[in-house]
This record gives C-alpha cells, sequence and structure tokens, in this order.
C-alpha cells in the first residue's frame, strides 16, 4: 500500500522510539503558555522595571533629604537581586521573541501581525 511522507516518519517513530508520539505528555503546560500574550509579558516587564526605578529613585532621594541614610544600605541587596531577575526576564523574553519570528517566518506568516 502507498502512504504519504507523514505515515511513514510516523511509521519510524513509533519503531524507534514510540514516546515522541505523546506530544500531549511532554508539553503540559502548553495550554496554559498559549493563553500568555508576549505583549503581556513586555507590559509586565515594563512595569517591573519602572517600579524598582521607582524604589531606587525614592530611597535616594530618601538619603539625601533626611539622616536616615541607612535605607539604600538596607535595600540595595533587594535592588540589586530584583534588577539581576528582572534582566534575565527580558533576556527570556527577547530570546521568546526571536524564537516565535523564526517560527512565523518559517511557516511563511507575517511575525508582526498577530
Amino acid at each position: 500500500t502507498k502512504k504519504t511522507l507523514l505515515e511513514y516518519i510516523v511509521m519510524k517513530i513509533e519503531k524507534k522510539d514510540p514516546k515522541l508520539l505523546d506530544i500531549k505528555a511532554g508539553l503540559p503546560l502548553l495550554a496554559e503558555a498559549a493563553k500568555v500574550r508576549l505583549e503581556a509579558i513586555s507590559t509586565e516587564l515594563k512595569s517591573l522595571s519602572h517600579g524598582l526605578s521607582s524604589i531606587e529613585s525614592t530611597v535616594s532621594s530618601s538619603n539625601t533629604e533626611s539622616q536616615h541614610g541607612d535605607h539604600w544600605e538596607k535595600l540595595a541587596p533587594f535592588l540589586k537581586e530584583a534588577s539581576e531577575k528582572v534582566a534575565a526576564l527580558a533576556e527570556k523574553k527577547r530570546e521568546a521573541d526571536s524564537a516565535f519570528n523564526e517560527l512565523c517566518i518559517y511557516l511563511g506568516e507575517n511575525p508582526t501581525v498577530s
């Protein structure tokens, strides 16, 4: 009997590694991830960055305007860690954007139209 290319590939995968055909089990978070829009992540990242900048400005002005100069010393470790985490999230967002654009182009779609 004749087989399509897809049927042939599935047959070969079934023989060599049938676990690959259970895509649903391998991607349990896909349904939840599909609900999240990249624009929403961008908005959240901007909000986090703005919030950190606001905290830094407030603490810095508080230190210069008052006698309580220890605010910065107490918050500096938090701000450093939070800034690093936000930067890491921003990098992952850039990677997700790049992967999305590459996939759109691969599939012949325009990545700028959602």
